[in-house]
């Protein structure tokens, strides 16, 4: 019935991360981020942190004569950690831009590494690796900088304008081969000692125009390996395997034997044996032997107490074949203790219970269901503590990055800003780890591979990951209590939120002003055009729910927060009846269970509804407008942004969702898609704007389609000209290449195992909360080949299935 994947599938292993930098907050001391230093070329720099979507990230901007960047040192030995990665944006080339070319060499970003100090990178003596963002040179295109004392400066070109801008990209390149083939000249190949800095530019001095690029965190990585067993490994170990005869069954990792053992009855306290099986067999792994002593140290300590083995299987199969094998299991588990260990055979009971119980009350938790995932090569346990009616689910797999995440569904009450503002707040330290800045401590004296804190409109979710078993429980336990049991001072209110303080320090004579981080943030974040774009669209198309809200904060509202709203909305939403904890990687469930069972002790279900309201359709279209802030001399023609925006399904209806996804991809996601063609090709405005394409991070979908940077009297023809091509779409339907290829880059996407910025379980956890935070099935989005290949299927008996699809929800 179930299989132990340990010596059957790949497992993969991930070495240490040297991050170059971590962009965590929008705060810019000496303005540049903390760390870096600014490198002035030409110009004013335009540089900025800002929050796109959950993640800060570095925003530059080049107009005319400018060329500027920031740099840091970094001591790298290429060898031992080859790959550089990091994720970039643009949102706007420079013109004529190309690399090749020493009169236009100008990019909307390059990211340098240097190889010894040079006076980074003015004067270039030694050999410097740079990845650029270019307008007219081809993808993959590698050479010389064609600039005086340039020779060492070599360049790649990753992206150019065939790229989609207003879109991110992640790259991972092995900087240590490309070291090698660029500077083959030198040292035959081979780098000058370790790395010694890291650039990031921007430049527009010579073609004169305009670019604006984004990136976010740089870090070196080792090698990620496979380490896979070879089949005749795999026959081996199975031959030594006893099986019960029965047909060829689905194998479900880790539906395990359970010996609940209660140390102390006093305390309520529980330990949790687990011993999983190979499908179909009863043969009891050597793995016991480990966990033995912890029962007969119970047995020890409570002479006339009874253990229970309870055998499980899963729900493949007939139940008198389940029902049976699950008493041999527990039955083998019995005989093993009883022939190995010498225990009293008196003292253990032993009954199997097929598939009719899926380990439940283990520790206080209800198990409420076990399922494989085979494509992931994963089980999830979907569990319940019985107490405080916190949700958990844990997804097992062969990974020792293991990550972990609170999150609570916190939805606004208004514009203040509060689910943002408590979110900083809460890591400011608690009753038992009363430190000032409890997140910095975190990041600076453990082997962390993954620490943040992420406010959504409608959720907030603290993840945190370790690829070590005491530092991941550590982590685990103390952002727990972080976010459970915070201080809440006043001053840490004050100091986050709003506060007055004079306009110069010290100065008492000066004016007083409203301050604040989540103020001075978010005043950041409402003078950017894109996100007043957004914040319109989505407030004005669910008007009737929390969207209409911005959980970020509005600046002109943040200051009517008071200490006392602040101290209610954490008692209101963030218990453990609110919580969903969220678990991945390869430490057993049965572990995860005793550390919830430890934290959650002395904590209640309590009264709180927090549910989230669903906008009810429209009686017809509804128009609105907006304005955004432009400099005082910068001009206002042709400056106009025009959206079409669509409210869709429901996130819980996981079918629909993925073929709007699809949808929306054969709209706008390709050069060839027809919508996207019929608004570049009407010249009509300067580009799509960014918000094109679906959002899914909200509990009902939303479709967007757009122009920028056009003049206010071509509005009612971008809307003719959507709405017409939508219905010459529905008429002529989709070229059958086109669906081909946007099925074949949603598949790719869904399926790919990618350790980009943030561990894969990060990934994951998106995943589940697009459904799991409404109350849906957190397992539906998870078996992606199955589902895509029901798409496929869907398709293929209805091949105008998007053409209809187009027709209904556009």
């Amino acid at each position: 019935m179930s299989v132990l994947l340990v010596f059957a599938v790949c497992s993969v292993a991930r070495a240490s991360v040297v991050p170059v930098t971590r962009f965590r907050s929008a705060d810019m001391p000496g303005g540049v981020p903390p760390g870096w230093v600014l490198d002035k070329k030409a110009g004013t720099p335009t540089l900025k942190i800002e929050k796109d979507g959950t993640n800060y990230y570095m925003h530059l901007l080049s107009h005319g004569n400018t060329s500027f960047g920031f740099r840091t040192s970094a001591r790298v030995n290429v060898k031992d950690f080859p790959i550089i990665s990091w994720r970039w944006k643009v949102n706007k080339l420079p013109a004529g831009g190309d690399v090749r070319r020493k009169e236009t060499d100008d990019q909307a970003l390059q990211v340098y590494v240097a190889f010894k100090e040079t006076g980074f990178p003015s004067v270039l003596n030694t050999p410097v690796v740079g990845y650029v963002w270019d307008n007219e040179a081809p993808r993959g295109w590698s050479g010389r900088s064609k600039q005086i004392g340039g020779d060492k400066l070599r360049y790649v070109v990753l992206r150019n304008k065939t790229d989609k801008t207003g879109q991110w990209y992640t790259e991972r390149r092995n900087i240590y081969e490309d070291y090698k083939r660029l500077f083959a000249d030198i040292n035959g190949g081979e780098p000058l000692g370790v790395t010694t800095g890291v650039q990031v530019h921007i430049n527009t001095q010579r073609t004169k125009n305009a670019a604006d690029g984004m990136i976010g965190d740089i870090f070196f990585s080792s090698e990620v390996k496979d380490i896979a067993v070879t089949q005749a490994a795999k026959e081996k170990i199975m031959a030594r395997t006893p099986v019960i005869s029965a047909p060829k069954r689905k194998s479900i990792p880790k539906a395990p034997v359970e010996i609940p053992v209660r140390e102390d009855f006093s305390k309520a306290s529980c330990v949790n044996i687990s011993v999983e099986f190979e499908t179909n067999s009863t043969h009891v792994h050597q793995s016991l032997d480990d966990k033995a002593p912890i029962i007969l140290e119970y047995l020890v300590k409570n002479p006339g107490a009874k253990l229970t083995i309870t055998g499980h299987t899963d729900n493949v199969g007939s139940e008198t074949y389940n029902m049976e094998l699950s008493r041999q299991r527990a039955e083998g588990v019995k005989s093993y203790l009883v022939e190995k260990f010498s225990i009293d055979g008196e003292r253990l009971i032993a009954k199997g219970v097929g598939s009719s119980e899926p380990v439940a009350d283990v520790c206080g938790f209800k198990v409420l269901r076990v399922e494989t995932i085979e494509a992931m090569r994963l089980t999830a346990y979907e569990i319940e503590h019985i107490k405080t009616g916190a949700k958990v689910l844990h997804l097992h797999a062969f990974d020792r990055e293991n990550l972990y995440a609170i999150g609570f569904r916190t939805p606004p009450e208004d514009s203040t800003g509060l689910p943002h503002i408590l979110e900083h707040s809460v890591l400011a330290g608690s009753e038992k780890y009363p430190l000032k800045d409890a997140f910095k401590e975190l990041i600076r004296s453990t082997m962390q591979t993954f620490i943040n804190a992420f406010t959504y409109p409608d959720k907030t979710v603290y993840p945190v990951a370790s690829q070590i078993r005491t530092d991941f429980f550590n982590l685990a336990r103390v952002y727990t209590d972080l976010v459970l049991h915070p201080r809440m001072l006043k001053e840490t209110f004050l100091q986050e939120g709003h506060h007055l303080e004079f306009a110069i320090p010290g100065n008492t004579e000066s004016d007083l002003i409203i301050s604040g981080i989540v103020y001075n943030e978010m005043k950041g974040v409402y003078s950017s055009p894109d996100s007043l774009m957004y914040k319109d669209i989505q407030e004005n198309l669910y008007p009737d729910t929390i969207y209409a809200l911005d959980s970020g904060g509005d600046p002109d509202v943040i200051p009517d927060l008071t200490y006392e709203q602040f101290r209610d909305f954490h008692r209101k939403y963030y218990s453990p009846t609110n919580a969903r904890f969220f678990i991945y990687g390869d430490i057993p469930t049965s572990d995860h269970l005793q550390f919830l069972a430890e934290i959650l002790a002395g904590l209640n279900r309590v009264e709180v509804d927090s549910s989230i309201k669903s906008q009810s359709i429209f009686p017809g279209p509804r128009r609105v407008s907006g304005t955004y802030p432009v400099d005082q001399d910068e001009s206002i023609t042709n400056r106009t942004v025009v959206n079409m925006a669509w409210m869709l399904a429901e996130n819980k209806d996981f079918e629909t969702a993925l073929l709007l996804e699809i949808l929306s991809g054969l709209l706008v996601g390709s050069a060839a898609s027809p919508l996207r063609q019929a608004l570049i090709d009407s010249g009509l405005g300067e580009d799509m704007t960014p918000v094109s394409g679906m959002e899914s991070d909200l509990k009902q979908l939303m479709f967007c389609a757009g122009l920028r940077n056009v003049q206010n009297n071509d509005i009612q023809k971008i809307e003719k000209l959507i709405l017409d091509s939508l219905e010459k779409i529905v008429a002529k339907g989709f070229d059958r290449e086109l669906v081909e290829g946007i099925l074949h880059q949603v598949e790719f996407h869904g399926k790919e195992i990618s350790r980009g910025s943030y561990p894969y379980g990060i990934t994951l956890m998106g995943n589940v909360f697009q459904t799991w935070l409404y109350d849906g099935d957190p397992l539906v989005g998870l078996d992606f080949a199955k589902a895509i290949e029901r798409i496929r299927n869907l398709w293929t008996d209805d091949p105008q299935i998007f053409q209809k699809m187009t027709r209904k929800w556009l």
